[in-house]
């Protein structure tokens, strides 16, 4: 069952320098382009510069910034596209935060709210709940600037102290990840899934007692702290955590290439849409292209025992793709969704960001 999950495209131009050439195209059902494309783009090793970028030496800003948006004397931006949307339930909203309210013109009445990193990049984002929408708002700081986004209360229950969380579909449909920021709004990553009957982890088929033993770990994580959403209380932990080392210190990594490298993938969700109709092929295509395009750029960067460990893995997540597009039933949007996983993955992999691990 498709679940709904909210995104926005903004497109980020990253400069070319030197360059090496890749194929990335595949077709549904000749699963052997899958890795050897017909089609021919050509790529650099800058799209994915390891160089940093300018930091703040203080979270200050961020913690001002965000402060002004809940005392509503700032605007924010706010968006519930999800993936696999349709452009007529699509409500976005530019203003302050008490006057914002659903497509349905529901009022959002915050009862608490919780502070966490949830993409480990060492700016933090505030959770509010609202029991009117039955769901989760997320404030992030980006550019100067607060993004907002809902999630449904089922696509984001038991929120751990790590970022990761439950999502539900169904009673027999489960699972278990993180978000990835993609330009101002985000996508679920799920690193662990139970379907009726089938198990799987990074999208690699597991035994029911594997996914057991991974869900009862996910339980037993602690989970994140709330507290009653008041101005008294937004004051004190804000200021708690301008005043703690840690975070100031963990501020000065927030911004880096990799953050700009996943908001230039953020236009497949557009290709994602409902409104793209049962074809879902272009979604699967272009993902599949991104695939391949940080696959092989993972595989230049990485020598000896981590690149043929990679290969091997590579191979054999290409044949368990095989394996379901053989199989008339399995849609490109399911196959579409793994391989823009599968990217997420080799991202992390090219930055050596274990966040997601």
């Amino acid at each position: 069952m498709k679940k709904r999950f909210l995104t926005i495209t903004i497109l980020t131009v990253i400069s070319l320098t030197s360059c090496g050439t890749l194929d990335t195209h595949s077709t549904y059902g000749n699963n052997q382009n899958l890795v050897s494309p017909s089609m021919e783009e050509t790529v650099t090793e800058c799209q994915i510069s390891t160089s940093p970028s300018k930091n703040e030496n203080s979270i200050f800003p961020i913690v001002e910034a965000f402060k002004s948006v809940l005392f509503n004397e700032q605007t924010l931006s706010f968006t519930d596209k999800a993936s696999n949307y349709s452009k007529s339930t699509i409500h976005e909203y530019n203003g302050y935060i008490k006057d914002l309210k659903s497509i349905y013109d529901c009022e959002y009445h915050f009862t608490k709210f919780s502070i966490i990193d949830l993409d480990g990049d060492g700016i933090f984002e505030i959770v509010l709940y609202t029991e009117d929408a039955d769901g989760y708002v997320i404030l992030r700081y980006k550019d100067n600037k607060v993004f907002a986004n809902y999630i449904p209360n089922r696509c984001f229950e038991q929120l751990k102290t790590n970022g990761i969380f439950m999502s539900s579909s169904g009673a027999d449909s489960n699972s278990i990840g993180k978000l990835f920021f993609l330009g101002d709004t985000f996508f679920y990553t799920e690193k662990i899934q139970s379907y009726n009957d089938d198990y799987s982890i990074s999208d690699m088929p597991i035994s029911k007692k594997i996914c057991d033993r991974e869900f009862q770990d996910f339980i037993n994580s602690p989970e994140v702290k709330w507290f009653d959403f008041s101005n008294q209380a937004i004051n004190r932990e804000l200021e708690g955590i301008l005043n703690s080392t840690d975070n100031k210190s963990q501020s000065k990594q927030a911004t880096n290439t990799r953050q700009h490298y996943l908001d230039s993938l953020a236009y497949l969700i557009d290709l994602s849409s409902e409104d793209m109709g049962e074809d879902y092929k272009p979604y699967y295509t272009a993902s599949n292209q991104e695939m391949n395009k940080i696959y092989n750029l993972c595989l230049k960067k990485l020598k000896g025992d981590k690149k043929e460990s990679l290969m091997n893995s590579q191979s054999k997540w290409l044949e368990h793709l095989k394996s379901l597009l053989s199989n008339d039933k399995v849609p490109y949007y399911k196959c579409g969704n793994m391989l823009f996983r599968r990217t997420f993955y080799l991202v992390n992999l090219y930055y050596d960001y274990h966040f997601y691990d």
